[in-house]
């Protein structure tokens, strides 16, 4: 139950220990103190000793303008155990200048598949699984640690295409895949 004993605690970061601790809790008692910390990283508010969340163990950043377009809805699923940790917004043709979703050359169109990866109990799993089967047309990749559970609906060799830009004169440019066996190495971190 001690923080400093997790490893991802000592990964460096621009902030001090002290500070860590003011922000993420000096001692965790249950795990509603770890989805209180994705809580309030997300709605930026202060943390029960008025301390204002900015970081996480693998973002040192506090969050970005696409990401506060669903904060409230992120938010809302880490109050229940739903530990996001990658997220996108869906975008349909906005313009490659938006100043919030926007990249590339002017005059192009940016495109983005609503995108959550999280951390969950194996109860939420279950259940998630059970609702998925309603969604055949939301694409899914669940895997546990060590690799046993590793539940698809997508094909399990080719990667799936979650942000592109349309720009004109030019190929459709795809910056964002989900790879499914980069995935099956990433569960490892």
């Amino acid at each position: 139950n001690d923080i400093k004993t997790y490893h991802l605690f000592y990964l460096k970061s621009r902030s001090s220990n002290d500070e860590l601790l003011k922000m993420w809790g000096e001692e965790l008692t249950c795990e509603q103190d770890v989805w209180s910390v994705f809580v309030n990283y997300l709605t930026g508010q202060p943390n029960k000793n008025g301390v204002k969340v900015k970081r996480i163990p693998w973002d040192d950043d506090e969050i970005v303008a696409e990401t506060s377009l669903i904060a409230d809805k992120l938010a809302c699923v880490n109050k229940f155990g739903v530990l996001t940790i990658n997220s996108q917004p869906r975008v349909n043709c906005m313009p490659s200048t938006d100043p919030v979703v926007g990249w590339g050359a002017p005059n192009g169109y940016i495109y983005q598949k609503a995108y959550l990866e999280f951390f969950t109990s194996k109860e939420n799993v279950d259940v998630l699984r059970d609702i998925l089967l309603k969604y055949p047309f939301v694409n899914y990749h669940i895997i546990n640690h060590s690799g046993k559970a590793n539940y698809t609906n997508c094909d399990e060799l080719q990667p799936n295409a979650v942000t592109w830009g349309v720009f004109p004169g030019k190929e459709v440019v795809q910056p964002t895949v989900v790879d499914p066996e980069s995935f099956m190495t990433w569960k490892d971190e």
